[in-house]
């Protein structure tokens, strides 16, 4: 009833929003040329006074500065893309990018200085439009920007920002935040039906999604237990706020991950006045709005948004899946009082995907061109897991709420406390068609069920102070109570491959540092331990990192941390069934999968436009789960698809190994074009119970990409725009098993048998992909129109993800011995979109 309602209310809005682009400007009571914001210090959140804020690049110079609660505000800014520079007394300068004023919005920042050791002159801002010396032409800086550091200052070195501006400009990005990161040196996608992220080889299952400072396991639609990944993100990417997105060495203040994190934060709404979005595409129909709590323009606000897949409005079927979902993104905050600020945030969807047995025949009819089973990559994997004659359906539902509240102890401390809960349920089944003589379904049968429930109740408790200029530290409590409920059987074969109900805890403390050694060098150091009530496991593990700007923008970087991750789901709770017929639930004790990760980078920050980065990796990980009996099994391989199982006692005494060199070569979006290259080369391995080292199944070798756009203002003004950006990736072939053809059709089980001794030692033929966007944005009134052509593999590239058994097995009959055959990724995807924003 709920979806319901929601898609009644997406209905009528859109309409609403059609008449109301016609209607005039002077009934909507919103500003739509200012740009205001608060000015905070970066180490301690203190407010700053006395803060100068400059529009760069435009003439009569138009600047403010901030008042004694930090706020600011800078009206009638022309439309267009801005850059600000940000200047107070004992801080080090600051250009902020990537700010995007249109005519339907009003642009709230958050805006952190790094506080100088080398004190300055105050100057004199009894004006608040001083004058000064230079014209903005002739400006030339090296300042730190907004495209410089993480917004978490104490996030190590392996840390960067990016801004929901980047998620909607990078071709092939697809609204997703996830996939919008596998253009930074070192990540890569595994499959273009999910957004599962691999990180200098390591498996996606070994990255921690972590929001409003929560540990959140999987915000996607359509995902499986043991996996970080699914086919679209339950994140709003236009609900975002400050996000950093980790590799590597991280900081001590993240565990239970081993490769990487996103440090999410959802975006306050606009305090000054009532805002709408809307949007409707080939793919997905969202609405979101916002406004202010109180009178105050710096007081409380709301963010809500919606969203729904466009199945039922959009007649051409890009998915002959069609895969259904909703979800919603709310933030509701204080803003920052004398007492303190407090937020309540709530993420929520559902998903849904059914594909009936008739599909699985390869239908010649289609009922529309972009119904082609055959080019969908998620039928083509999933397939081979459906026998003959039988339909699929996959559900989801998830959902986070909590509540946070900052208390500013002083102007120098501050305590954050954070409470939350969330769920995650998944529902599938397999099920058998049985039809008469005519043809006709007489019975249906479930071959296998899935009935997994996961409740995690958290807490994230740490005080954050700034001592002085040289010295911050954080210490923090991360308590995570897990209660499970999974039950998941194999009713064609009558076994119950997972059955656990029970409840455990994970704790985490951790204590982390920064100091300003002198000029130019600063350290991180911090301490981070964790206990598990399961496997009774206390490890504590040190991070290290230290930044040395030698040369004004030219800073050489080495870190250095141990991580510790409790293993897989898939591997700890799964029952092996003895020859007796009794159960095994032995993996309950598996130990933290142990990460030790050491880097060295040089960064060159070139006139504030140009970024050059030179990174080499390597990595040592132990105590990963592999079988008791000898075999190459190693759970540093799962992670990657809707299902991995493994059919064994294991225990903790695998290893793995990654190394690597990077390379980025990234020029921001100033003057109306940008440019990003980035280059990884890396090997990974690891070993079964065997002690043979063999490749990981996320072993490429080699990733590129090359991202190139640019924006031609138009108009008499030129307040519109019509932009265009285009993306080149590839990457190594992909490791493979070959598959054993006769023991396969011999198996009793109707599974497929591979060749062990020849484990990923095969490679597909390389990825290659051609990913282009055009389109064209109207600033009318204070109404912004945007109309975008999203062209996904635009060649239309066959590439390859892995190899699968050619044949369904058949349950009521004899099977037909099969071939090995590639199993595609997605082809050709277009996605076209409109939105409306005042």
């Amino acid at each position: 009833m709920f979806i319901t309602q929601i898609k009644k209310v997406f209905a009528l809005v859109f309409f609403l929003c059609l008449i109301g682009s016609q209607l005039d400007a002077q009934v909507i009571t919103k500003s739509a040329s200012s740009i205001k914001g608060v000015i905070i210090d970066r180490n301690s959140e203190a407010l700053i006074e006395n803060a100068t804020i400059e529009v760069m690049d435009v003439s009569p110079r138009k600047s403010t500065v901030s008042d004694a609660s930090g706020q600011f505000i800078l009206d009638d800014v022309p439309i267009g893309r801005q850059r600000l520079r940000v200047n107070a007394p004992n801080y080090e300068e600051k250009v902020v990018t990537d700010v995007v004023l249109d005519a339907g919005s009003r642009i709230t920042l958050r805006v952190q200085l790094e506080e100088s050791i080398q004190k300055i002159t105050k100057v004199d801002v009894t004006d608040p439009k001083p004058v000064v010396k230079h014209k903005p032409e002739e400006i030339e800086t090296v300042s730190e920007t907004t495209k410089d550091k993480p917004n978490n200052s104490m996030a190590g070195m392996d840390a960067r920002p990016f801004t929901v501006e980047e998620v909607t400009r990078y071709a092939g990005a697809r609204f997703d935040l996830a996939r919008m990161v596998t253009n930074y040196a070192g990540a890569a996608g595994y499959d273009d039906s999910r957004n599962d992220i691999v990180i200098r080889g390591n498996s996606p299952s070994q990255i921690l999604w972590q929001i409003e400072d929560l540990p959140v396991e999987n915000p996607n639609h359509i995902s499986t237990i043991g996996t970080s990944g699914g086919t679209s993100p339950i994140l709003n990417i236009f609900a975002l706020g400050e996000t950093d997105f980790l590799s590597g060495s991280f900081a001590a203040q993240y565990g239970n991950a081993l490769s990487g994190v996103f440090d999410i934060k959802l975006r306050n709404g606009d305090a000054s006045g009532f805002g709408l979005m809307a949007l409707v595409g080939s793919q997905r129909a969202e609405l979101m709005i916002e406004g202010p709590l109180s009178k105050n323009q710096f007081g409380g606000s709301y963010m809500l948004s919606l969203r729904s897949a466009t199945g039922a409005y959009v007649p051409i079927k890009i998915f002959a899946t069609d895969p259904a979902n909703q979800d919603f993104n709310l933030k509701i905050t204080s803003g920052r009082k004398k007492w303190g600020e407090l937020e309540f945030f709530a993420i929520g969807g559902q998903s849904r995907i059914f594909m009936p047995y008739t599909q699985n025949t390869y239908p010649s009819e289609q009922t529309s061109p972009f119904v082609n089973p055959t080019n969908d990559a998620f039928y083509n994997k999933i397939k081979y897991d459906i026998f003959e004659n039988e339909d699929y359906l996959h559900k989801n539902l998830m959902g986070l709420a909590g509540l946070k509240y900052t208390a500013f102890l002083n102007d120098n401390t501050l305590w954050r406390t954070v409470i939350g809960a969330s769920q995650h349920k998944t529902h599938v089944r397999w099920t058998l068609n049985i039809e008469d003589s005519n043809g006709e379904v007489e019975e249906q049968v479930t071959t296998y069920s899935i009935d997994d429930r996961r409740n995690n109740y958290m807490l994230h408790s740490y005080l954050n102070s700034k001592l002085n200029s040289r010295f911050a530290i954080r210490g923090g409590l991360v308590a995570n109570v897990y209660d499970l409920s999974l039950k998941e059987v194999y009713q064609y074969d009558n076994t119950v491959d997972y059955d656990y109900n029970g409840v455990f805890a994970l704790m985490q403390g951790y204590l982390q540092t920064k100091i300003t050694l002198g000029p130019g060098l600063v350290a991180n150091l911090g301490l981070h331990s964790q206990y598990s009530t399961l496997n009774k496991q206390v490890v504590v593990d040190p991070r290290l990192a230290l930044n040395y700007e030698f040369v004004k923008g030219h800073i050489l970087s080495v870190s250095y941390a141990q991580n510790y991750q409790m293993a897989s789901y898939v591997s700890t709770f799964y029952q092996y069934q003895n020859e007796d017929g009794s159960y095994s639930k032995d993996n309950t004790k598996l130990k933290f999968i142990n990460s030790q990760h050491i880097a060295l980078a040089y960064d060159w920050l070139i006139n504030g436009d140009w970024r050059f980065r030179f990174e080499g990796f390597a990595q040592l990980l132990g105590n990963v789960p592999v079988t008791v009996d000898s075999s190459a099994f190693s759970q540093l391989n799962s992670g990657a698809t809707f299902y991995d199982l493994n059919e064994n006692i294991l225990e903790s005494k695998g290893k793995g190994r990654n190394w690597g060199l990077e390379l980025t070569v990234e020029k921001f979006f100033t003057n109306n074009y940008y440019g990003l290259l980035s280059a990884t080369y890396f090997d990974s391995k690891a070993t079964g119970s065997d002690g043979i080292w063999y490749n990981t199944r996320f072993n490429t070798q080699y990733i590129a990409n090359l991202l190139m756009g640019k924006e031609f203002p138009v108009g008499k003004m030129k307040r519109n725009a019509i932009f265009a950006d285009i993306r080149f990736s590839t990457s190594g072939g992909r490791p493979y098993t070959p598959i054993d053809l006769e023991a396969t059709f011999a198996d009793e089980d109707l599974t497929v048998v591979y060749v062990e001794a020849e484990t990923y030692a095969k490679r597909l033929r390389p990825f290659y992909q051609v990913d282009v966007k055009v389109g064209f944005r109207s600033n009318h009134n204070h109404i912004t129109h945007l109309f975008k052509i999203d062209l996904f593999n635009v060649f239309n590239i066959k590439n390859p993800l892995t190899v699968g058994y050619s044949e369904r097995f058949n349950p009521l009959g004899a099977s037909i011995q099969g071939t090995e055959q590639v199993i595609l990724q997605r082809g050709f995807l277009p996605e076209i979109t409109y939105s409306i924003k005042f």
